[in-house]
């Protein structure tokens, strides 16, 4: 890993992390804090020129938001069952369309 690539991923993770708190205090719609975390994501990917590291960045972000938002759907679920594949889907679907699915 490259310093951009570390420096760029590690900076992403601070602003998400902190994005992340704000949410739980304000509980943001989840059609508004996805697409507000894609953007950050696409942000910090845009610093780097090279495309595998492009891509390395995406991934880590992608990933460290997803988890975020996961031990939140969780923690905010039904104890006995948190339908971990809905939250996984309702991320994955809003990140890539900016909107709840239909």
């Amino acid at each position: 890993m490259t310093i951009r690539v570390e420096t760029a991923t590690t900076i992403g993770k601070a602003i998400i992390l902190q994005f992340h708190h704000r949410n739980e205090k304000e509980c943001e719609d989840d059609v508004q804090y996805i697409p507000i975390l894609k953007t950050v994501i696409n942000g910090a990917v845009s610093t780097i020129t090279d495309p595998l590291s492009q891509r390395q960045v995406q991934q880590a972000l992608y990933d460290y938001a997803r988890e975020l938002y996961m031990q939140a759907w969780v923690a905010n679920g039904d104890e006995d069952d948190p339908a971990i594949d809905e939250g996984l889907e309702t991320f994955d679907y809003i990140y890539e369309h900016e909107m709840w699915p239909e």
